[in-house]
């Protein structure tokens, strides 16, 4: 967009100076509100993470462990 103004149309440049100084500020804006929001989710996110994670140590502890078959041996079967 910088580019597309020539340098010497001095009103031009200014007034897209302007723009975009008014675009960056509205997007830092938003930046700022998603990482607002993102930070209240947080916590829901690490209770859900945690109740996974245990329901996976679970699982775990229920597998039986079966030997492990050599190449040997998986071309004799």
């Amino acid at each position: 967009m910088k580019n597309a103004v020539p340098k010497n149309d001095k009103k031009r440049r200014k007034q897209l100076a302007d723009e975009v100084a008014k675009l960056e500020a509205e997007l830092e804006q938003k930046h700022k509100e998603e990482l607002k929001e993102l930070k209240e989710a947080l916590p829901e996110q690490n209770s859900i993470a945690d109740g996974v994670a245990n329901l996976e140590l679970e699982g775990a502890e229920q597998q039986i462990q079966h030997p492990r078959i050599s190449k040997a041996q998986k071309r004799r079967v």
